[in-house]
Protein backbone atom coordinates (compact mmCIF):
# COMPACT_ATOMS: atom_id res chain seq x y z
CA UNK A 1 0.00 0.00 0.00
CA UNK A 2 1.51 3.46 -0.99
CA UNK A 3 1.61 5.72 1.71
CA UNK A 4 -0.30 8.71 2.05
CA UNK A 5 1.67 12.04 1.20
CA UNK A 6 0.42 15.36 3.10
CA UNK A 7 0.45 18.92 2.28
CA UNK A 8 1.78 21.00 5.68
CA UNK A 9 0.59 24.45 5.70
CA UNK A 10 1.88 26.47 8.88
CA UNK A 11 -0.11 29.57 8.97
CA UNK A 12 1.06 32.44 11.32
CA UNK A 13 -0.73 36.25 11.04
CA UNK A 14 -3.20 34.93 8.64
CA UNK A 15 -0.79 33.51 6.04
CA UNK A 16 1.02 30.77 5.20
CA UNK A 17 4.87 30.59 6.22
CA UNK A 18 7.59 29.03 6.19
CA UNK A 19 9.06 27.48 9.11
CA UNK A 20 11.76 26.81 10.74
CA UNK A 21 12.08 24.89 14.60
CA UNK A 22 8.86 27.63 14.81
CA UNK A 23 11.23 30.11 15.62
CA UNK A 24 11.98 31.58 12.69
CA UNK A 25 9.33 32.41 9.51
CA UNK A 26 9.53 33.18 6.11
CA UNK A 27 5.93 34.29 4.12
CA UNK A 28 4.73 31.79 1.60
CA UNK A 29 1.65 33.61 0.55
CA UNK A 30 -2.27 33.23 0.86
CA UNK A 31 -3.49 29.80 2.25
CA UNK A 32 -6.27 29.15 -0.09
CA UNK A 33 -4.01 29.71 -3.21
CA UNK A 34 -1.82 27.55 -1.22
CA UNK A 35 -4.48 25.29 -0.73
CA UNK A 36 -5.73 25.34 -4.59
CA UNK A 37 -1.51 24.27 -5.64
CA UNK A 38 -1.60 21.65 -3.43
CA UNK A 39 -4.66 20.27 -4.28
CA UNK A 40 -3.82 20.61 -8.09
CA UNK A 41 -0.47 18.53 -7.05
CA UNK A 42 -2.67 16.01 -5.48
CA UNK A 43 -1.89 15.12 -2.21
CA UNK A 44 -3.44 12.74 -0.39
CA UNK A 45 -4.34 15.54 2.76
CA UNK A 46 -4.30 19.27 3.62
CA UNK A 47 -3.08 20.08 7.57
CA UNK A 48 -3.48 23.68 8.06
CA UNK A 49 -2.25 24.46 11.47
CA UNK A 50 -2.75 28.51 12.41
CA UNK A 51 -0.21 28.68 15.42
CA UNK A 52 -0.67 31.34 17.04
CA UNK A 53 -4.69 30.70 17.69
CA UNK A 54 -3.68 28.47 20.99
CA UNK A 55 -0.80 30.78 21.98
CA UNK A 56 -3.57 33.79 22.06
CA UNK A 57 -6.82 31.83 23.05
CA UNK A 58 -7.92 32.84 20.30
CA UNK A 59 -10.35 29.90 19.27
CA UNK A 60 -10.32 28.04 15.78
CA UNK A 61 -9.51 30.11 12.86
CA UNK A 62 -13.39 29.66 11.32
CA UNK A 63 -13.32 32.34 8.66
CA UNK A 64 -10.13 30.51 7.17
CA UNK A 65 -11.09 27.07 7.32
CA UNK A 66 -15.12 28.49 5.33
CA UNK A 67 -12.89 30.70 2.80
CA UNK A 68 -11.07 27.08 2.07
CA UNK A 69 -13.63 24.76 2.05
CA UNK A 70 -15.89 27.06 -0.31
CA UNK A 71 -12.80 27.23 -2.88
CA UNK A 72 -13.35 24.40 -4.46
CA UNK A 73 -10.89 22.16 -3.26
CA UNK A 74 -11.23 18.48 -2.97
CA UNK A 75 -8.30 17.56 -1.48
CA UNK A 76 -9.73 16.29 2.41
CA UNK A 77 -8.46 19.01 5.00
CA UNK A 78 -7.36 19.05 8.34
CA UNK A 79 -7.31 22.09 10.67
CA UNK A 80 -5.41 22.53 14.10
CA UNK A 81 -4.92 25.72 15.85
CA UNK A 82 -7.38 27.30 19.10
CA UNK A 83 -9.24 24.19 19.20
CA UNK A 84 -10.30 24.03 23.22
CA UNK A 85 -12.95 22.05 23.08
CA UNK A 86 -16.43 20.34 21.73
CA UNK A 87 -17.64 22.92 20.70
CA UNK A 88 -14.47 24.48 18.72
CA UNK A 89 -14.13 20.80 17.48
CA UNK A 90 -17.47 20.96 16.26
CA UNK A 91 -17.63 24.67 14.64
CA UNK A 92 -14.45 23.36 12.53
CA UNK A 93 -16.49 20.37 11.11
CA UNK A 94 -19.31 22.42 10.47
CA UNK A 95 -17.06 24.89 8.48
CA UNK A 96 -16.19 22.08 6.32
CA UNK A 97 -12.94 20.75 7.67
CA UNK A 98 -12.87 16.86 6.96
CA UNK A 99 -10.63 15.97 10.47
CA UNK A 100 -9.74 18.03 13.94
CA UNK A 101 -5.93 18.18 14.80
CA UNK A 102 -5.33 18.86 18.89
CA UNK A 103 -1.99 19.50 20.55
CA UNK A 104 -2.58 21.77 23.21
CA UNK A 105 -5.49 20.45 24.58
CA UNK A 106 -3.17 17.20 25.29
CA UNK A 107 -1.28 19.05 27.81
CA UNK A 108 -4.26 21.66 29.36
CA UNK A 109 -7.36 19.41 28.87
CA UNK A 110 -7.23 16.02 27.95
CA UNK A 111 -10.59 15.11 29.10
CA UNK A 112 -12.03 17.19 26.00
CA UNK A 113 -10.40 14.90 23.81
CA UNK A 114 -12.54 11.71 24.73
CA UNK A 115 -16.02 13.92 24.71
CA UNK A 116 -14.71 15.78 20.99
CA UNK A 117 -13.99 12.05 20.05
CA UNK A 118 -17.51 11.03 21.02
CA UNK A 119 -19.38 13.65 19.03
CA UNK A 120 -17.48 13.81 15.84
CA UNK A 121 -15.71 10.29 15.67
CA UNK A 122 -12.42 9.11 16.49
CA UNK A 123 -11.82 9.19 12.95
CA UNK A 124 -12.24 12.74 12.55
CA UNK A 125 -9.82 13.63 15.10
CA UNK A 126 -5.45 13.37 15.06
CA UNK A 127 -3.52 14.37 17.80
CA UNK A 128 -0.07 16.26 17.24
CA UNK A 129 2.75 15.75 19.69
CA UNK A 130 5.85 17.76 19.38
CA UNK A 131 9.60 16.00 19.88
CA UNK A 132 12.47 18.11 20.67
CA UNK A 133 16.34 16.85 21.10
CA UNK A 134 17.90 18.72 24.17
CA UNK A 135 21.72 17.38 25.31
CA UNK A 136 21.23 14.23 23.19
CA UNK A 137 17.68 13.21 25.03
CA UNK A 138 14.61 13.67 23.49
CA UNK A 139 11.62 15.45 25.46
CA UNK A 140 7.50 16.12 24.78
CA UNK A 141 8.02 20.10 23.31
CA UNK A 142 5.02 22.33 24.83
CA UNK A 143 5.63 25.03 21.80
CA UNK A 144 3.78 27.84 23.70
CA UNK A 145 4.92 27.50 27.14
CA UNK A 146 8.70 26.54 25.55
CA UNK A 147 8.78 23.85 27.96
CA UNK A 148 10.46 20.52 28.03
CA UNK A 149 8.35 17.57 29.55
CA UNK A 150 9.35 13.98 29.30
CA UNK A 151 7.94 11.89 26.71
CA UNK A 152 6.56 9.58 29.26
CA UNK A 153 3.75 11.51 30.42
CA UNK A 154 2.12 11.81 26.67
CA UNK A 155 -1.47 10.52 27.87
CA UNK A 156 -1.12 7.08 25.57
CA UNK A 157 -4.74 5.91 27.06
CA UNK A 158 -6.23 9.14 25.42
CA UNK A 159 -4.55 8.41 22.38
CA UNK A 160 -7.07 5.88 22.22
CA UNK A 161 -9.49 8.11 21.12
CA UNK A 162 -7.63 9.68 17.84
CA UNK A 163 -7.49 7.56 14.64
CA UNK A 164 -3.66 9.10 13.90
CA UNK A 165 -0.87 10.75 15.58
CA UNK A 166 1.40 13.25 13.92
CA UNK A 167 4.62 13.42 15.06
CA UNK A 168 6.84 16.61 14.46
CA UNK A 169 10.53 16.64 14.62
CA UNK A 170 10.50 20.03 16.13
CA UNK A 171 14.93 20.60 15.83
CA UNK A 172 14.53 19.85 11.94
CA UNK A 173 11.14 21.22 10.93
CA UNK A 174 12.07 23.09 7.89
CA UNK A 175 15.36 21.87 6.80
CA UNK A 176 15.76 19.89 4.07
CA UNK A 177 16.07 16.60 4.47
CA UNK A 178 17.09 16.26 8.01
CA UNK A 179 13.95 14.20 10.10
CA UNK A 180 15.93 12.64 13.09
CA UNK A 181 15.30 8.67 12.70
CA UNK A 182 15.58 8.14 16.25
CA UNK A 183 12.53 9.65 16.69
CA UNK A 184 10.67 6.70 14.73
CA UNK A 185 12.17 4.16 16.82
CA UNK A 186 10.71 6.13 20.22
CA UNK A 187 7.55 6.24 18.18
CA UNK A 188 7.51 2.91 17.33
CA UNK A 189 7.46 1.68 21.25
CA UNK A 190 5.45 3.77 22.18
CA UNK A 191 2.29 3.63 19.80
CA UNK A 192 2.90 0.21 18.50
CA UNK A 193 0.34 -0.41 16.16
CA UNK A 194 -1.09 3.38 15.89
CA UNK A 195 -1.53 5.27 12.42
CA UNK A 196 1.99 7.87 12.35
CA UNK A 197 2.09 10.59 10.17
CA UNK A 198 5.85 11.90 10.27
CA UNK A 199 6.61 15.74 10.21
CA UNK A 200 9.91 18.12 10.21
CA UNK A 201 12.79 17.78 7.70
CA UNK A 202 11.06 15.22 5.11
CA UNK A 203 11.70 16.34 1.48
CA UNK A 204 13.11 13.07 -0.09
CA UNK A 205 11.79 9.56 -0.91
CA UNK A 206 14.66 8.35 0.62
CA UNK A 207 13.77 9.64 3.89
CA UNK A 208 9.78 8.54 3.17
CA UNK A 209 11.68 4.83 2.40
CA UNK A 210 13.67 4.73 5.26
CA UNK A 211 10.82 5.53 7.73
CA UNK A 212 8.92 3.01 5.99
CA UNK A 213 11.23 0.29 6.73
CA UNK A 214 10.82 1.20 10.86
CA UNK A 215 7.14 1.94 10.72
CA UNK A 216 4.92 0.51 7.66
CA UNK A 217 1.77 2.17 8.90
CA UNK A 218 3.48 5.99 8.74
CA UNK A 219 2.65 8.65 6.55
CA UNK A 220 4.42 12.14 5.53
CA UNK A 221 3.62 15.55 6.54
CA UNK A 222 5.66 17.50 3.85
CA UNK A 223 6.12 21.49 4.50
CA UNK A 224 8.97 23.76 3.14
CA UNK A 225 9.41 21.37 0.07
CA UNK A 226 6.35 22.40 -1.47
CA UNK A 227 7.11 25.93 -1.35
CA UNK A 228 11.53 26.50 -1.65
CA UNK A 229 12.36 23.71 -3.65
CA UNK A 230 12.27 24.18 -7.50
CA UNK A 231 9.63 22.38 -9.41
CA UNK A 232 8.91 20.68 -6.33
CA UNK A 233 5.36 19.38 -7.40
CA UNK A 234 7.08 17.30 -9.90
CA UNK A 235 9.51 15.63 -7.70
CA UNK A 236 6.94 15.16 -5.09
CA UNK A 237 5.21 13.30 -8.01
CA UNK A 238 7.77 11.30 -9.06
CA UNK A 239 7.76 9.93 -5.21
CA UNK A 240 6.79 6.18 -5.52
CA UNK A 241 6.28 4.81 -1.84
CA UNK A 242 4.95 1.48 -1.51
Amino acid sequence: MRSRIIGSLIVKDNIVVQSFGFKNYLPVGDVKICCENLNNWEVDEIIITSIDRSKYNLGPDLELIEKVSKSGVSTPITYGGGVRNLNDAEKVISKGADRVCVNNLLMTNISNIKDIALSIGSQSLLASINIIKEKNNFFWFDYIKKKLLPIETIPLDLLYYVSEIIITDVNNEGLDDKFDLKIVDITKKMFNKKNIIFFGGISTKNKTSLIKKKIKNSSYAIGNFFFHKELANKHFKAWKIN
